[in-house]
């Protein structure tokens, strides 16, 4: 494939899961030959000039758009200070003791990761939120909390489909451009799924989160979790990143419960 970030020829495929957010452009060497040595005549005869102005405009297109979607996935300060007031306001701990917990939850998602484990974080974000309006709020001040965890929650899921559809329609763009009609289906179909909510990212984060909405239990979360990366089609490789950062999780949970248990010793997600 050709690398974005390194400009040079590897072999990774934009699907395929990574250990940060997809950085190529999913050209293979056997595609991009393809069009240098044995190109049809209807297309047009391109110097290697020419091609490389093409594919620096994509790799700098690319950019943006992940520069622009790490600064909506990402602003855990802006976070807290725009998106849970009501969290903090009605909260019976101190605005102080209340902001430095959603910092911890929010903690746990760094908006960073392949597509299995930014939902993992996502998830476990949502549980952690949830239990401190729980927990903290009193009963009939509620529903303003809760609609902020949800708004915060989607405000990523849309940011992390945003992504998605754009570095897949950029594949698209290039397929179009190339000739390559398997691509174009390829993308074409990833496309639909995902304005259906279809995708294997979203129907895998749906799972997920369906962990977390109904256990208060973080080690049911965790195991959960495993069980859905031993189900899953990924390679061992992928799996193996995926349970590292299960075990990653767990600390991460501990580390929350014990900040919380200083404000409330009954705390718990066990």
């Amino acid at each position: 494939m050709i690398s974005a970030s390194e400009n040079s020829l590897t072999g990774v495929d934009v699907f395929s899961k990574q250990a940060s957010l997809p950085k190529t452009i999913p050209l293979t060497k056997e595609q991009v030959s393809r069009v240098i040595d044995t190109a049809p005549s209807a297309l047009p005869q391109l110097s290697q000039a020419a091609r490389d102005k093409n594919l620096n405009e994509v790799i700098q297109l690319r950019n943006g758009i992940l520069d622009q979607s790490r600064a909506v996935t990402n602003g855990i300060i802006n976070d807290i200070d725009t998106g849970f007031a009501a969290l903090q306001s009605d909260a019976t701990l101190s605005e102080t003791d209340m902001a430095g917990l959603i910092s911890d939850a929010l903690q746990s998602y760094s908006g960073s990761g392949n597509t299995t484990t930014l939902s993992m974080d996502l998830a476990v974000t949502k549980g952690m939120l949830n239990k401190l309006v729980e927990r903290f709020v009193p009963e009939e001040k509620q529903a303003d909390s809760y609609r902020e965890v949800a708004k915060f929650v989607a405000d990523k899921v849309r940011a992390q489909d945003t992504l998605l559809h754009d570095l897949t329609q950029q594949s698209l763009d290039i397929a179009r451009q190339y000739g390559d009609s398997a691509g174009v289906n390829q993308f074409q179909q990833q496309l639909d799924l995902l304005s259906r909510g279809e995708h294997e990212t979203q129907k895998e984060r749906d799972t997920l989160f369906s962990l977390t909405d109904t256990s208060g239990s973080s080690a049911r979360w965790l195991s959960g979790f495993r069980q859905v990366v031993s189900q899953s089609s990924d390679s061992d490789f992928f799996k193996s990143i995926s349970y590292d950062h299960i075990a990653q999780l767990g600390s991460r949970i501990a580390q929350f419960v014990h900040k919380a248990q200083h404000a409330d010793p009954g705390f718990s997600l066990s």
